[in-house]
């Protein structure tokens, strides 16, 4: 009250002195006083009206006949940034909307300037809501000349609780008032109700009656007149609502009961059986909030609360205070179980964490309150164990069991934890303590069993307990981090393979002592590949029968990895020894068919072990590994096959030279008497085609001098013939022959300058690096002597040709076996050969390749950046074409709307500038944000209650764009939601390892064993060119001198998974 006796009453009493402080740290702004309002009508002058100032959506000022609780509004103005307040004569003020000016008149100055400056207030709030957010709910109580009549039921109610709320500040809610009781004691018979409607069990289980609250009470009728009928009312909560009947850990599910829980429930007891059995139901989920009446101001005769539902307010009357405060506690109670129960997160609560709280809360304490929660969590502990059979005494004789009663323990765990998260706040510290306590229990329990029982573990023991903290692992993912579990996993994982090899080594070998030879298809193969197809096989057994499918390490590829990779070494090493064994140099080419089959089997277990994104490039890497065995094999094939007189017999002239008696027939008999596979026939005799075109070519170009006018004519038609030659033999082997018979016979007819470039480079593109300048020089200077007209001038153009052609090769093309050769033609009585170190061409020949591909990957990366970027943007706000319904299609089926994302929403308006928003979408109840397949600029959005909107934009990249601001403003607000769950990161000393690896010091000592060997093997290693007259396209090979023994195998055994890839 003020000193002039006005009733205004202000929510925030120091809003004149610092109105700044109150725009930080108030949310409400509630005023409400005596005011006069002038009437618009001409004769009546002032009216004295009560105002209240409420928050609504904004601020509204509302106006009443007088200041009763139950009177209605008689209008409502909304305060917006727009309005204008000005003051005028003595104590009067007025406030200029849009349509209306509405004058007031205060008791006093200071009181006219109270409310001048709270609205002054709430403009700014209004300004400041409008810049965050936009009015996107239809209002119909809007400041437009008649229309602040027309007030909103929503508005109503929230002015009729605040005006309650108002009256009950000073009301002390234990005091007994004498009121009249309208109920008699023993009118209705509780117990007769519940068993006519089925429920007689509630009231006589000890559980069920902590979580029951009953009774009749009277209930506001909705007639105008105020009328409290009687009504039974009954609550069955899934906690316990009445903790000192009984204080249970449970949470009772609606399985349990034929009753809907945590829903208020009434009938009408007057009727008959039939009619007591029609229910109505409130669901305490939508209450929110419950508002206790003051009674010392109030006639009726009871005790009143209200249930505000949001859309609807339930009124109810109570006998005593007593049973008032009995029914608030439990609907309170029940309250707040919907809301945890009900979570944003979708948790489902199994355990009621609330006893432990209150024990936890009891204490002011901080060490006292720790000790009590860690006596009661022990205590829990021990429960599960004693229910488990788990003792002191036989606590670690039994794996299973021990391993049983841990996971009973960590799902009690997380359960209390997933409870702890769904409290308002959430208890961050009852979750500490249970990891302190239960967690640190369970680790404890681990490690004790490793340590004592850790050698006489079987295999199948061993993997089942790395499988279990696995599992661990997988339930306490997303509340705690310790990584203590994890290199656990990864600790018995090595354990059990490392074992597993020490174990299969012995069977392993003497398979390979039995399996000497083997014949398959009638091709002779190696019993090396026999012997790694057998390794490989035994470990996909491993993994089907032993390996459980949690099992998700790399660790098992990479053993696998590793026999391939030393399989392969050894078999380069043994080619370069046993380079004149003819059986086992056939074998390693047939061995391709079983490398094959290897590399399937690779495949199956990658999937297996969910590393299947990297399974091509590991079939790749094998492959190309095994085909430089295959180059180096088919070498050394060709070497014992050949005849030491092949290039002999192109010492001779071209016309006397039978290329098919004298070459190709000789040669096709040895490659049929080879048992070869078709691959592989097919590489030999491509090198024995290179080889022969180059002799061929260098047959020719010792007698280009002598050739003339008459000779030419015969030697053409002698290339042309033996062209269709080589053309036949190649035909049988399905290959094609190259066009160096051509090219030769380009060479012979060319006349000008300008034909012999065109030979020239043709030459280069095929024989590459063999083909040089001295090359050239070689043929300018035979045909000089034939031709005259020649200019040796010519040869700086020539010279030119050839570098350049030198520099593209220099930049990874393609060129075939013999290019890689540095040989230069035109000698007449030896070819010359460039001597250099093979390890240098190769390791140029390495760089060139990777240098090219390292230029397509960034255009490739570039180009995919700029389409990620394009497909990642995305639009918030628009104008975009939305269907209509099917009932509003008239003229058109599309309407032109303005379209906004904002806050997990979306919007539609008429235009950009519109005020009030058409309808809004939640975007939570998006289901799905799909584009037409026929018409590409057309996008659905599904929602979850079946209904879809279909938009409609000019471009198919302004659709893209359109679903992507959907789709991110969907997925920003579902981490908004889940990003509450922040699993806790346990503090781990360094000494405190959970398993400890025993077998450390053997797997140490297989690995410098190992590495010794490598090294003693790269330093063996050389590469040089062979250079003779034998063999003078002899690619280089490795010199190592390695015997392949049984030995290597049991190596390779040893170091299973040791070696990377």
């Amino acid at each position: 009250m003020l000193e002039n006796g006005s009733k205004l009453r202000l929510s925030q009493p120091e809003l004149n002195k610092n109105k700044v402080q109150l725009s930080k740290n108030q949310k409400n702004v509630k005023l409400q006083g005596w005011l006069k309002k002038k009437s618009p009508a001409i004769l009546k002058g002032w009216q004295k009206r009560f105002f209240m100032l409420i928050e609504n959506e904004g601020c509204k000022l509302v106006y009443f006949e007088d200041d009763k609780t139950n009177s209605k509004p008689k209008g409502a103005f909304e305060i917006q940034d727009n309005i204008l307040i000005e003051q005028q004569g003595e104590d009067e003020f007025t406030i200029k909307f849009i349509g209306r000016d509405l004058e007031l008149k205060a008791k006093n100055d200071e009181e006219r300037k109270t409310w001048i400056e709270t609205l002054e207030f709430c403009k700014c709030l209004s300004k400041n809501l409008k810049r965050k957010q936009l009015s996107v709910d239809e209002d119909v109580s809007k400041s437009k000349g008649s229309t602040h009549k027309k007030v909103d039921l929503q508005t109503t109610q929230i002015v009729q609780i605040e005006k309650e709320k108002m009256v009950n500040e000073n009301f002390q809610g234990n005091k007994d008032t004498q009121k009249k009781s309208i109920f008699q004691a023993q009118q209705f018979d509780d117990n007769q109700i519940l068993e006519t409607l089925g429920f007689q069990q509630l009231n006589q289980n000890q559980m069920l009656k902590s979580r029951l609250v009953f009774g009749c009470l009277g209930k506001r009728s909705k007639q105008k007149m105020k009328i409290y009928k009687q009504r039974w009312f009954i609550l069955v909560s899934a906690k316990p609502l009445f903790p000192e009947i009984n204080d249970d850990e449970q949470v009772l599910q609606q399985s349990d009961i034929n009753l809907e829980l945590d829903t208020l429930i009434y009938i009408n007891q007057n009727g008959n059986e039939k009619q007591m059995k029609r229910k109505v139901y409130l669901k305490l989920q939508n209450c929110k909030e419950i508002i206790i009446k003051n009674m010392q101001k109030s006639s009726d005769n009871g005790f009143i609360f209200k249930l505000n539902m949001g859309d609807k307010i339930y009124s109810l009357m109570t006998n005593s205070e007593k049973d008032r405060m009995k029914w608030q506690k439990g609907l309170n109670e029940s309250m707040k179980t919907c809301r945890e129960i009900n979570n944003n997160l979708k948790i489902k609560i199994q355990k009621n964490i609330n006893p432990i709280i209150r024990i936890y809360d009891m204490e002011q304490s901080l060490p006292i309150r720790r000790q009590k929660i860690k006596e009661k969590l022990e205590l829990d502990i021990q429960r599960i164990e004693l229910e488990q059979n788990i003792n002191e005494q036989t606590r670690f004789q039994n794996q299973w069991d021990l391993l049983c009663c841990l996971m009973l323990i960590g799902q009690d765990m997380i359960k209390s934890i997933e409870c702890c998260i769904v409290k308002d706040p959430q208890r961050q510290d009852i979750i500490q303590e249970y990891i302190d306590v239960y967690h640190e229990k369970i680790c404890y329990n681990i490690s004790e069993f490793w340590t004592i029982n850790n050698k006489y573990l079987s295999l199948n023991e061993i993997q089942g307990f790395a499988t279990w903290l696995f599992e661990y692992q997988q339930i306490i993912l997303n509340y705690i981090k310790d990584v203590r579990i994890r290199q656990g996993i990864t600790t018995l994982l090595e354990i059990y393979v490392n074992r597993w090899k020490q174990s299969a080594e012995r069977k392993i070998l003497v398979q390979l002592e039995e399996c000497k030879t083997i014949q398959i298809k009638n091709r002779i193969k190696t019993v090396g590949a026999f012997e790694l197809f057998e390794i490989i096989k035994e470990i996909e057994i491993v993994i089907d029968e032993k390996l459980n499918k949690y099992f998700k390490s790399k660790i098992v590829m990479q053993n696998i990895k590793s026999v391939l990779w030393q399989y392969l070494e050894q078999l380069y090493n043994s080619v370069e020894e046993q380079n004149n064994n003819q059986d086992f140099l056939i074998g390693v080419c047939n061995d391709i068919e079983t490398i094959q089959e290897i590399c399937i089997r690779l495949e199956l277990i990658a999937e297996q072990l969910q590393e299947n994104k990297n399974q091509e490039k590991i079939k790749q890497k094998i492959i190309g590994k095994y085909q430089e065995v295959l180059k180096l094999v088919e070498q050394e094939i060709y070497n014992l096959k050949q005849n030491d007189d092949f290039r002999q017999q192109f010492q001779m002239s071209l016309l006397d030279l039978d290329i098919n008696k004298q070459v190709l027939e000789q040669f096709e008999r040895n490659v049929q008497l080879m048992k070869l596979i078709e691959q592989s026939q097919k590489s030999i005799v491509e090198r024995m085609m290179s080889q022969l075109q180059y002799y061929y070519f260098d047959s020719f170009l010792n007698q280009l001098d002598k050739i003339n006018n008459y000779k030419r004519k015969q030697i053409e038609t002698k290339i042309m013939e033996d062209k269709q030659i080589v053309r036949e033999f190649l035909r049988k082997y399905n290959l094609n022959l190259q066009d160096i018979f051509d090219l030769i016979i380009q060479l012979l007819n060319s006349e000008k300058e300008q034909e012999l470039i065109e030979v020239f480079k043709g030459l280069k593109q095929y024989f590459g690096r063999c083909f040089t300048i001295r090359t050239v020089n070689v043929i300018i200077e035979k045909l000089r002597l034939r031709k005259s007209e020649v200019n040796l001038k010519s040869l700086s153009q020539f010279d030119q040709i050839i570098k350049n052609m030198d520099e593209e090769q220099e930049y990874g093309e393609s060129t075939q076996d013999v290019k890689s050769q540095l040989i230069e033609f035109g000698q007449q009585d030896t070819l010359i050969l460039q001597k250099q170190d093979s390890n240098s061409s190769r390791t140029s020949k390495t760089s060139i390749s990777k240098t090219k591909v390292m230029n397509i990957e960034e255009l490739i990366t570039k180009s995919q950046v700029s389409i990620d970027q394009s497909e990642n943007m995305s639009i918030f706000e628009g104008y975009v074409y939305k269907k209509k319904a099917r009932q509003q299609k008239l003229m058109s089926k599309w309407d032109y709307r303005y379209v906004r994302i904002r806050k997990g929403y979306i919007y539609w308006y008429l235009e950009e500038k519109s005020y009030k928003c058409q309808n809004k979408l939640n975007i939570q109840n998006v289901i799905e944000v799909v584009g037409k397949q026929n018409k590409q600029n057309k996008f659905i959005l599904r929602m979850k209650d079946g209904k879809e909107y279909e938009f409609k934009v000019d471009k198919i990249e302004e659709r893209n764009m359109w679903i992507n601001g959907i789709m991110n403003e969907k997925r920003q607000q579902d981490d908004l939601q889940n990003s509450r769950i922040e699993a806790q990161q346990v503090s781990v000393n360094v000494l405190n390892i959970l398993i400890t690896n025993y077998d450390q010091e053997i797997i140490i000592n297989n690995n410098n064993n190992l590495n010794n060997k490598n090294l003693n093997n790269i330093q063996k290693r050389k590469t040089t060119l062979i250079v003779g007259d034998q063999n003078p396209l002899e690619l280089g090979q490795t010199s190592l001198k390695l015997k392949k023994t049984n030995s290597c195998w049991r190596g390779i055994l040893v170091c299973l998974g040791l070696k990377k890839f």
